[in-house]
């Protein structure tokens, strides 16, 4: 936030206020603030605010991201410090999501630092978010909540899981075929995060309605299926179909 004074007289003063809201910071903070005035030499001012925000206790990382593979470990740590010689203690208050992620607290130094564990212990693929509250005796820093995501991946990408070919417009579709081009084609990625042995053995779709062509990309790596649509076969109504790729 700023206050300023709008009009300097010539030969005078002026003067910025510039205040800084620390809640939810530790440390060294740094800001700026550009200041806009009509002297011609000096149209843009860039003002630097440095900041040394003092906390009883402190933890690095703020937040946690646990990425891997499904079957793998993934796991970070959270190193928590105090600031006060009052001997610190901590203890569980809240896990949001105890189903994906398991917690292990450590003592470092007794009373001084800590070490919290986080370790993913979901075996689904997929993305998740949620916190973990700790409470401790300081009456000025009564909890400390650190905030984690997940994104676990699988050996297996397919993207995008959805493909959608739209309202079909006759008349467009008549102009593109005159044209010698296809409006109705769409292309799912097929990709083996780990290893390079991938293969495609079959693909199962309503052939009455659909084509599909497999291009490889990378080999065991990387594969393109297009997949085409025959418009003209379509019956009235929204049509929703499924495509199964299976593989080795």
């Amino acid at each position: 936030m700023a206050r300023f004074d709008r009009s300097i007289p010539p030969g005078g003063e002026g003067e910025i206020t510039l205040k800084l809201k620390t809640k939810g910071y530790q440390g060294t903070v740094r800001k700026s603030a550009v200041v806009y005035s009509n002297d011609p030499k000096h149209p843009q001012i860039k003002l630097a605010v440095r900041a040394q925000v003092k906390v009883p206790i402190s933890f690095k990382p703020r937040g946690v991201m646990l990425v891997g593979f499904a079957g793998d470990e993934i796991k970070q740590a959270v190193t928590i410090r105090s600031h006060k010689k009052q001997p610190l203690t901590l203890e569980l208050s809240q896990l949001s999501l105890p189903e994906k992620v398991a917690y292990e607290l450590k003592s470092v130094e007794e009373g001084k630092l800590y070490q919290l564990i986080l370790r993913n212990i979901s075996k689904k693929q997929g993305k998740y978010s949620g916190f973990i509250t700790l409470k401790t005796n300081y009456p000025q820093k009564p909890e400390i909540t650190v905030m984690f995501l997940g994104h676990i991946k699988g050996n297996l990408a397919f993207r995008p899981g959805t493909i959608n070919f739209g309202q079909i417009n006759t008349a467009r579709l008549k102009k593109l075929k005159n044209r010698g081009q296809s409006p109705y084609q769409r292309s799912v990625m097929v990709s083996l995060n780990r290893g390079d042995n991938l293969k495609i053995e079959k693909i199962e779709i309503n052939q009455e309605l659909f084509e599909t062509h497999i291009k490889e990309i990378q080999a065991g790596k990387n594969y393109r299926i297009d997949v085409i649509l025959y418009p003209e076969k379509l019956p009235k109504g929204v049509v929703n179909e499924k495509m199964k790729v299976y593989t080795n």
